[in-house]
């Protein structure tokens, strides 16, 4: 079935969260676990502070919303993130996100994954 142009428009927003949030978390010391922000000190930081240097993953989903958010909209890049890494439930993302083991380099991976997802 043919997609509507609504469902186009909410595809392309949230393709436009996803690479902004990727953006985010690529950068050199900008992901970091156990909090949603954090400064250039490693201190935690709102999310929306200009001061907010690294993110976690959904702290990076919810700062990349920024001027565009509705809570479904921002659903839908939560769902997104959920199904490439393979997690469940409200603090799934969280939970994946904050491993030990978890680096950099993965969840900018994750990111690229959903990315792909939502372009195909």
């Amino acid at each position: 079935m043919a997609e509507t142009r609504q469902e186009r428009a909410k595809r392309r927003r949230t393709l436009a969260i996803l690479r902004r949030a990727r953006a985010l978390v690529a950068k050199d010391g900008g992901w970091t676990r156990g909090r949603d922000a954090r400064d250039a000190r490693g201190r935690e930081v709102d999310i929306k502070s200009r001061a907010a240097r690294a993110f976690c993953v959904g702290g990076a989903c919810v700062r990349a919303t920024s001027g565009m958010c509705d809570e479904l909209l921002l659903g839908d890049v939560f769902e997104a993130m959920r199904a490439v890494i393979g997690v469940r439930g409200e603090h799934a993302i969280s939970d994946w996100n904050d491993k030990p083991r978890r680096t950099q380099k993965q969840v900018v991976a994750a990111f690229d994954k959903a990315i792909a997802r939502m372009e195909a």
